[in-house]
């Protein structure tokens, strides 16, 4: 009688791990977002150097180098005269890895700050940031 429970127990065991074997998993799991890596072109160099835009408008590309979030980013650019007043600010959503902006109404020798910041809308803590000068000459 023990044999028939012990057989009966194994044949048990056994038919539940090949029930078990054959289902697939439902791990539904998303990858990590990779933390976003950011460059401008053309590139402007130190930030402490401003750049010399020859006309009222500069014109650059945002280009995101890491992998591009799948639901997108924000890209929000802001122009500020370093002795106070914000001159240009605009905000952008795309799936691309290129964005591109145009700074408008650059005021004529006043240096100011270009503050780039580009925001996973999946997960709003993935930011990169990048400053630059820039001055019309």
């Amino acid at each position: 009688m023990k044999q028939v429970i012990k057989l009966s127990a194994l044949l048990f065991f056994m038919a539940f791990a090949l029930v078990n074997c054959g289902k697939s998993s439902d791990d539904t799991t998303t990858p990590a977002e990779s933390n976003l890596v950011i460059s401008l072109d053309p590139d402007p160099g130190s930030s402490t150097t401003p750049v010399k835009a020859t006309g009222s408008t500069y014109s650059f590309n945002v280009v995101i180098k890491s992998a591009v979030p799948p639901q997108g980013v924000t890209v929000k650019v802001d122009y500020v005269k370093d002795s106070g007043g914000s001159v240009f600010s605009e905000t952008k959503t795309s799936t691309n890895a290129t964005t591109s902006f145009t700074i408008t109404n650059i005021p004529f020798n006043e240096v100011g700050t270009v503050t780039v910041v580009v925001t996973s809308i999946s997960k709003p803590s993935n930011t990169a940031t990048q400053t630059f000068k820039l001055v019309r000459k």
